[in-house]
């Protein structure tokens, strides 16, 4: 009876630490998750914190302010615009042109216009740094 009591504490035991080590393979796994997370989130929060500083850097500057209005206002109103000459045809075609995506709330895509205009208006008048030696 003795040896009977004292298999049924082991099994016990060796089942209770399998517990604790399946419990920790978990919690592992979910610290991994969250860790990526984490990372995926500092990304983004990053890239719109250095989107807000050029958008404020051009809305600074009263020039790049109406460029920067003129191209978000083209972008977001999706003015068709007829190239002279060559041949083609017309504004016949069924095909989206505007950029929208489907089933694409109103405020996000004039936000994604006005990023792209952000990002077209920095690109064009940033001053490109010279590599290698200065003199």
């Amino acid at each position: 009876m003795g040896r009977r009591l004292e298999e049924l504490y082991k099994n016990e035991a060796a089942n209770q630490i399998e517990a604790v080590r399946q419990n920790i393979l978990v919690d592992m796994k979910e610290v991994h998750t969250l860790k990526a997370e984490n990372k995926t989130l500092t990304e983004c929060l990053n890239y719109w914190s250095n989107l807000a500083l050029k958008t404020f850097d051009c809305l600074s500057a009263p020039s790049l302010r109406d460029e920067l209005c003129a191209v978000a206002t083209a972008l977001i109103g999706g003015d068709y615009v007829i190239p002279t000459g060559g041949g083609g045809g017309g504004n016949e075609s069924d095909l989206r042109w505007d950029g929208r995506r489907p089933d694409e709330p109103d405020f996000v895509f004039q936000r994604r216009c006005f990023s792209h205009a952000v990002k077209y208006i920095t690109t064009k008048y940033s001053v490109k740094q010279n590599k290698g030696r200065s003199r």
